[in-house]
């Protein structure tokens, strides 16, 4: 009941913050609960899965195997058997000037000793039950079989269909390097396949097809240089990604792309959403088809805390980072000029925007970030929104430019914390503007300011 109360005093309060005539209330005393301190997020794997795939794939190159029996098929030769003893194993791509095309039948079932292999990206036929009971097998380079049905990982393994992806063999695996000339990453192709660490995809890649790395569950890094469009659920349930970084060569992605991403701390981008011109927020990548229920899709373990945007856009749209509990730092180019109506609100754990282009930042835009603690908006600022920083419970200290003329109604209030302010050019402070602003003890004005109802504290210290 008590934490009912204390909202219902909240909404009543903005309403009368937003409110621009009518009598002034008897001010409300409010006792806000005790906010609890950030966690530290745990220590990020720092191992260099690049490097290791270059250590462990391409040392190889000098290594082709030669204990193979092979035959003689229309299109080159083909791996009937291998009856080596090494435990690391490169095919050959030629064999006597002749391309090596197929993988035959149990090629390599049962060698329990194989720990590493590498299958060229001539081979472009497969058997079945290649890799059957390689049980030790932790490293494989190789490209997928194409025919149809066939190309999910799982199937060099003994699984039929996609959904059985996930053999007792393949559980062993922890790098793999795809091969071949695909310019997508197939569908289904790493369905549930919850125990690799890494993925390297070829340059040739820049598609990943739906449900491509569904249920990657332990899946640390994953090479996304090349990458121009993620369809929907494409890698979806990976909660080991720890950090993504797309380059300005992606152009989509759809709904729900990074569905259930619950690892995730860091991640850079080109732009916000679907496209540079849809949907763009946040959450949509994670499954919000509407901003506005933004909250409940973002990663379950709340590690998301850092987000860089890279691209040319000139705005932040409306519910931008709407309700991203645990974001605690953003990076936007210089290039924005304007953040949108709530684009920030409900961030709770913010600490720092960067974003020294701004000329308008719109309703409530950081509503509610308690942990926002100083502001300072740059030259060229000229317009501020209704309720723009209300309940940000710790915000300090506010350096407005000269630029701004006017603060809106409630944009500081409940502003608890505040304890200076610098009006820059503002000469006229909004309804309740600075309402329950009960620290502050310092304002810095360029001449007369005009207050408006609400504003009794900011008022006195002017004249003071």
């Amino acid at each position: 009941m008590k934490k009912i109360a204390w909202l219902l005093a909240i909404l009543c309060a903005l309403c009368l913050a937003s409110c621009g005539g009518g009598e002034e209330p008897p001010a409300q005393t409010v006792t806000l609960p005790a906010l609890p301190e950030p966690s530290e997020p745990t220590p990020e794997d720092t191992t260099d899965y690049a490097l290791l795939f270059t250590t462990v794939f391409d040392d190889l190159a000098e290594a082709v195997s030669e204990d193979f029996e092979v035959m003689k098929v229309a299109s080159g030769y083909k791996i009937v058997k291998y009856k080596g003893t090494d435990t690391k194993v490169r095919v050959p791509e030629m064999i006597n000037g002749v391309a090596v095309t197929a993988i035959g039948d149990d090629a390599f079932r049962d060698r329990a000793d194989l720990t590493v292999l590498y299958i060229p990206d001539s081979v472009t036929a497969f058997g079945t039950d290649v890799l059957k009971g390689c049980t030790a097998l932790y490293a494989l380079r190789s490209p997928l079989s194409q025919k149809e049905g066939t190309s999910h990982l799982g199937y060099l393994y003994g699984a039929e269909t996609f959904e059985t992806n996930n053999t007792a063999e393949l559980r062993e695996l922890d790098l793999f390097a795809l091969g071949g000339d695909l310019t997508s990453l197939p569908a289904y192709a790493l369905y549930d396949c919850n125990d690799l660490l890494a993925v390297r995809l070829p340059d040739s890649v820049t598609v990943l097809e739906s449900y491509s790395l569904y249920r990657c569950e332990s899946l640390k890094y994953l090479n996304t240089e090349g990458l121009t469009h993620l369809k929907t659920h494409s890698m979806a349930f990976c909660g080991g990604l720890e950090a993504l970084s797309f380059t300005e060569a992606l152009q989509t992605v759809e709904l729900g792309a990074l569905e259930g991403c619950s690892g995730l701390r860091r991640l850079t981008l080109p732009f916000l959403g679907e496209s540079r011109t849809e949907n763009r927020y946040l959450s949509y990548l994670f499954g919000a088809a509407d901003p506005a229920f933004s909250e409940s899709f973002y990663p379950a373990k709340e590690l998301l805390s850092e987000v860089t945007v890279t691209g040319e856009i000139t705005a932040v749209d409306d519910y931008a980072f709407y309700g991203c509990a645990s974001l605690r730092a953003v990076h936007l180019p210089d290039s924005v000029k304007s953040l949108g109506t709530r684009a920030f609100s409900g961030c709770r754990r913010l600490t720092t925007v960067e974003a020294k282009g701004l000329q308008t930042v719109r309703e409530s835009a950081f509503q509610g970030c308690w942990y926002l603690k100083s502001v300072s908006l740059a030259e060229g600022l000229t317009s501020l929104g209704v309720n723009v920083f209300a309940d940000c419970y710790r915000l300090e200290t506010v350096t407005l430019p000269k630029s701004l003329t006017a603060i809106p109604n409630g944009c500081f209030f409940n502003c608890r914390s505040l304890v200076s302010i610098d009006l820059g050019g503002a000469t006229a402070v909004g309804v309740n503007a600075f309402r329950n602003c009960t620290a502050l003890q310092a304002l810095t004005a360029v001449g007369g300011v005009r207050f408006e109802k609400g504003n009794e504290t900011a008022e006195k210290l002017q004249k003071a």
